[in-house]
């Protein structure tokens, strides 16, 4: 059910039949729930990964690759009143590199992640593969932020994407939470915390998962973030 391709940046494909069975879906990974002031299904997963100290080799990953480290940038560009945030790139072919095999690792959790989002909701199925893309692992100082509202499928140009997801890699006891006006909904940081959610529901932008990222007070906060084009 998960599958590379090594063609130019890499592809990472999920694929949703064969997922419900992988070796990874009932191992890695745990299912928590989201409480929200509303009754209405927000289709938001969440679980924790385990073990708890891959967020400490992806961090690793991160410090290892300063060079390759750049500023946050937003569909509007490099704007640190919009995002403020240092950003490291992974391509899926980097994978195959024994430097990146926590990302390799993390890769392969997630997909039980998704596994058991398939299982909650199942129409989903309908959508034979996900391919994934670059992703990023990103780092927030104090001060750090994305306070600009805004979702992962926004325009026609990114209309082919399907969900989203963040795992957050370490502890902040204030601040640096990820906020869903639409459903009242306040994420705050744990080490380890995945949350998967649609990019939106059609091709125009959607306000059900319109999000922003509130700023870190006095703390550090690293998160990796994927997008999911769907076929």
């Amino acid at each position: 059910g998960l599958a590379f391709q090594d063609e130019g940046f890499g592809v990472i494909t999920f694929n949703a039949k064969s997922g419900r069975h992988d070796k990874h879906r009932d191992t890695g990974m745990k299912r928590i729930e989201i409480a929200t002031t509303t009754n209405a299904p927000h289709f938001i997963g969440s679980w924790f990964i385990e073990p708890a100290g891959l967020c400490d080799d992806l961090i690793a990953l991160f410090d290892a690759n300063g060079d390759s480290q750049k500023g946050g940038k937003t569909y509007d560009g490099l704007n640190e009143d919009n995002k403020k945030s240092t950003d490291l790139t992974v391509l899926p072919r980097q994978l195959e590199d024994p430097e990146f095999s926590a990302a390799r690792t993390y890769i392969d959790l997630l997909y039980g992640c998704y596994s058991d989002y398939l299982d909650q909701w199942p129409f989903l199925q309908s959508i034979a593969k996900l391919n994934i893309g670059p992703f990023n692992i990103q780092r927030y100082d104090s001060g750090g932020h994305f306070k600009l509202p805004h979702t992962e499928r926004s325009s026609m140009s990114n209309s082919h994407r399907v969900l989203a997801w963040m795992t957050y890699l370490n502890d902040i006891p204030e601040g640096g939470s990820t906020y869903f006006p639409h459903y009242d909904l306040d994420i705050q940081p744990e080490k380890g915390k995945t949350i998967i959610w649609p990019s939106g529901v059609d091709p125009r932008p959607s306000r059900q998962y319109r999000h922003r990222g509130h700023e870190i007070h006095y703390h550090r906060l690293d998160a990796l973030f994927a997008i999911a084009p769907g076929i």
